[in-house]
């Protein structure tokens, strides 16, 4: 808060932490704001944009609300602006928070929203589940992850697309089959899964594994989706609701590929019935 004189009134701790400011709230007290904010001005990535953005506000003393800093660090502020009235003349009231996570979650839920749009356009199971992987890694953060998908024939969920990190991490990606591992107790509850230590876990499925946490995204009746990290505690409350969200997109593809394939099933059959028709009618034709 300032004073008509542009004086520093009162400071809290918190901006002393978000700006990595030296002393202390009192010791600020009386200090000349211009000067406070040229001090800091080379900490945002547009310096002087951010002292001719205040010179506006405390020249227009119009609320200005959420106006969003860039800092040189890579985290993002959003400032908010008041002008008030003191018992001894006007003043002004600048809140600054630290916004850095919620844009991004808003960067990780705006590409998952790209990635549904690039989802619908697969044709194949396959090729849903390499999107996925993709998604997993870039969006997500999950360096190391694989889709597998439930084969009637194998009887369990059979690996079909990887990233290369879970490659360097396991050499032979395993099929799982009922009751042998955590990711087919996963498939079957269909809840994502956040293992923070696979050594702690009875359904470990390989004891000598390097992985040590493990998210496991089920897809419904069509498989799962596993990530791991070789250090434990690394997956988040974020991890698996963005995990949520990207198990219904999946899913949301694969049933389209599904129908696409049996619509196409279908119309080979009846392409089939035709020819036959066709021939028995030029027969009966011909006699």
């Amino acid at each position: 808060a300032e004073d008509e004189d542009r004086r520093v009134l009162r400071a809290n701790e918190r901006l002393f932490e978000l700006l990595e400011l030296p002393g202390s709230p009192g010791e600020a007290v009386g200090a000349d704001c211009v000067a406070f904010a040229e001090d800091v001005s080379d900490q945002f990535a547009d310096p002087s944009g951010f002292l001719k953005r205040i010179d506006e506000l405390v020249e227009a003393r119009e609320p200005a609300w959420n106006d969003e800093l860039s800092l040189e660090d890579g985290r993002t502020l959003e400032r908010n602006y008041r002008p008030i009235e003191l018992p001894d003349g006007q003043g002004h009231l600048w809140v600054y928070y630290d916004v850095t996570d919620r844009d991004r979650r808003e960067r990780r839920l705006e590409s998952l929203n790209e990635t549904t749009r690039e989802l619908m356009t697969a044709e194949t199971c396959e090729g849903v589940a390499e999107i996925g992987v993709d998604a997993a890694e870039t969006v997500l953060g999950l360096e190391a992850n694989a889709v597998h998908l439930y084969d009637e024939d194998e009887g369990g969920l059979v690996p079909v697309a990887a990233t290369e990190t879970t490659y360097e991490l396991i050499d032979h990606i395993p099929t799982f089959t009922g009751g042998d591992s955590i990711a087919w107790r996963a498939f079957q509850q269909g809840e994502v899964l956040s293992i923070d230590d696979v050594r702690e876990d009875p359904d470990l499925y390989n004891p000598d594994t390097p992985i040590r946490s493990e998210l496991h995204i089920p897809l419904d009746e069509y498989g799962i989706l596993i990530g791991g990290s070789p250090t434990p505690d690394a997956f988040d409350a974020e991890d698996v609701v963005l995990g949520e969200i990207l198990s219904v997109t999946i899913v949301t593809a694969l049933d389209q590929v599904r129908r696409t394939e049996r619509l196409r099933d279908r119309e080979w059959e009846l392409t089939q019935k035709n020819a036959r028709l066709e021939e028995f009618a030029s027969v009966v034709s011909h006699d």
